[in-house]
C-alpha cells in the first residue's frame, strides 16, 4: 500500500518570501511521487545448490 502525503502550510507563508509560499494557496504537481519498480531475477541456476542429508543417500544404497 503506496501512501501519498503532501504537508498543507498555512496561508499566512507568503510573508515570509516565495519559496516558502508553495502549496499555501495553490495545488501542487507530484507527478510519478511514490513510483515503484520491482525487478524479479529471472535466471536459471546452472548448479543445483540444494542440501542434500547425506545420511539418508549412504543407508538406503
Amino acid at each position: 500500500m503506496i501512501e501519498f502525503v503532501r504537508p498543507v502550510l498555512p496561508s499566512g507563508c507568503e510573508a515570509l518570501g516565495p519559496r516558502d509560499s508553495v502549496g499555501a494557496n495553490e495545488s501542487v504537481n507530484m507527478g510519478c511521487y511514490g513510483a515503484e519498480l520491482a525487478l524479479k531475477n529471472m535466471e536459471y541456476k546452472a548448479m543445483d545448490d540444494s542440501v542434500k542429508d547425506i545420511s539418508k543417500i549412504s543407508k538406503s544404497a
